[in-house]
């Protein structure tokens, strides 16, 4: 599968819980990409405890933080109501729900850090 190819695929899932290990793909999905997923999932009315996780194929260190802190950055810019910390960020929801979107250690060794959407409880 091709990164271009992933996009209208996830938007469309339905299923409470997703998480994606697409060994085929080496690299990263486009910040675009993932910018265009957090806005349909901040306004699409996922459920409560609702999850998506993408394994992020990528070995150097630098360019992992780097397409975090680049994420990170544009969620800030863009949702003007979003909390960031150091690998979240959490952005209210049109739905009275937290969409947290977040960088989280995986269980796999050679891919040790997933890309991870979760639906929250509103804070409050």
């Amino acid at each position: 599968m091709d990164h271009n190819d992933w996009l209208p695929i996830y938007l469309n899932l339905e299923n409470h819980k997703v998480h994606v290990m697409d060994h085929q793909v080496v690299g990263l999905m486009p910040v675009d990409d993932i910018m265009v997923f957090i806005r349909h999932w901040t306004s699409c009315g996922k459920e409560l405890g609702a999850s998506f996780s993408y394994r992020l194929n990528v070995y150097n260190k630098r360019e992992r933080l780097d397409f975090h802190e680049e994420i990170l950055k544009r969620i800030k810019k863009q949702f003007k109501n979003s909390i960031s910390e150091h690998r979240y960020a959490k952005i209210p929801t049109v739905h009275e729900t937290t969409l947290k979107v977040s960088l989280e250690l995986s269980d796999r060794e050679n891919f040790p850090w997933d890309i991870v959407l979760q639906i929250l409880p509103l804070e409050q």
